[in-house]
Order: C-alpha cells, then structure tokens, then sequence
C-alpha cells in the first residue's frame, strides 16, 4: 500500500494517548513498513535483528521496539502492531487483483478513438520518448519512500518530496547511506532535524550534520575550580 488508514478514534484510544512521544513514532514506523510490505501487521522472525537493520528498514532503534508498549506486542519471534488497517489491506489487494484479470476491450478493426486524427492512441508517441526518463523517476521516487520509513523524525511529506526532486540520484544515495550513522548519534528523535530540513538542497545537512545530546565544552571555557588550579590560581584550603 502506498498510504496509511488511520482511523481518529485510534489517534484518541487510551493506547495511543497513554503512550509517549517515542512510542508513538515508533508505532507510525512500524505501521509504515507493515503497509508497504503488505504483511498484515505482523513483521515475523525480527526478534533478532540487529540494530542496524531495525534502523535500515523501519527507522527505529532495536531498544525501542524491544521495550514494552501498548502500541505494540511480541509474540515468539514475531512483532504484532496495534491498530494496523488489516480490511483496507484486503481491499486494496482484491482491487489490484481484479485489476489484473480485467484488461482492455478487444480493439476493433479501423474504429479511432472519439477525436483523434490517427489510429494511435491519444499520447503513445510522448509516452514512448519518456519511457526511459519514467523509469528513472520510478526508481527515484522507491528510493524516497525507502529514506522516508528509515528516518524517524518525518516532517512534512510533500515539503520532503520537493526537496527530493531538486537532488541527483549521487545525492539520492549519499543520503540513504548517511541516515544509519545519523540516527545512531541522536539518543533521542527531539535532537533529530526533520526530514525536509535535513536534505534541503541549501544546507545539504546530510553531508556533515552529527547530532550530540550535550553541548560540547569550548576550548579555554572555566566551568570548575580544578581548572582555576590548572592556570596557576591558589586557594586557601
């Protein structure tokens, strides 16, 4: 699936509100991949993965997942998530399957489409000349979605897109290559950029943005008497 259903009485259900922050994003991630895997809401034999696929593939932090949640449950080696929208899953897959064995009416000999001056039909010459450029957008636009669930702190979707469209495929991969070691630096998703922010072509943060959750101590900065001490200052004891 390419979107999510979610339901506002499951955003006010005493699960979601009784959860904090982290909880919550880590819920929304874990909803987002189960919807492009299709899997029912249950990612099965993940219990042993290691930190760095969780960070991969869904955007969350082993410890995260492995903590206890209302929003989540494990059950063996498998992670069922709360609330995921099993009957529009169906629904989507009954629609692409009927899709499938429906096809086009038989075309009959010499009949022209209603307006048209030629046999073709209305627009197949420009969509044989963009045919290689449609495939690299298709590939672009996966790769998105891919970055998408892998970070955590997500921002606003289509403000992210337009960022997106702005990069080059070598900037597309640099990106999916950097969020690992990123997120990793940040214990806590408050002390992560947003996504849109994050790549935005004008500060191209992704290139050299290392998130600390303590300021750092600047160099010839007093913050004790032991330092005092070191410059040659006496006190009486």
């Amino acid at each position: 699936m390419n979107w999510l259903n979610i339901e506002l009485p499951t955003l006010r259900s005493e699960e979601y509100l009784g959860s904090d922050p982290v909880q919550r994003a880590t819920w929304l991630n874990l909803l987002a991949y189960c919807a492009d895997q299709e899997n029912g809401g249950v990612i099965k034999d993940c219990h042993d993965w290691g930190g760095r696929r969780w960070l991969q593939l869904i955007g969350v932090t082993s410890d995260e997942v492995l903590s206890s949640s209302d929003l989540w449950e494990w059950k063996n080696n498998a992670l069922h998530v709360w609330s995921y929208p099993k009957a529009k899953e169906l629904e989507v897959k009954r629609k692409r399957e009927q899709g499938k064995k429906g096809g086009r009416p038989p075309k009959i000999k010499g009949d022209k489409p209603h307006g048209s001056l030629d046999s073709k039909p209305h627009g197949s010459i420009l969509q044989k000349r963009n045919r290689k450029g449609i495939g690299k957008e298709e590939e672009g636009n996966t790769l998105f979605e891919r970055v998408w669930v892998m970070y955590r702190r997500k921002g606003t979707k289509q403000k992210a897109i337009q960022y997106w469209d702005k990069l080059s495929a070598d900037d597309h991969k640099a990106i999916e290559s950097a969020i690992p070691a990123y997120i990793a630096s940040c214990s806590e998703i408050r002390y992560q950029k947003n996504f849109e922010g994050w790549i935005n072509p004008a500060n191209r943060m992704w290139e050299n943005e290392i998130v600390t959750d303590e300021p750092q101590k600047k160099s010839g900065e007093i913050d004790s008497i032991e330092d005092l001490k070191k410059m040659g200052y006496k006190f009486d004891d």
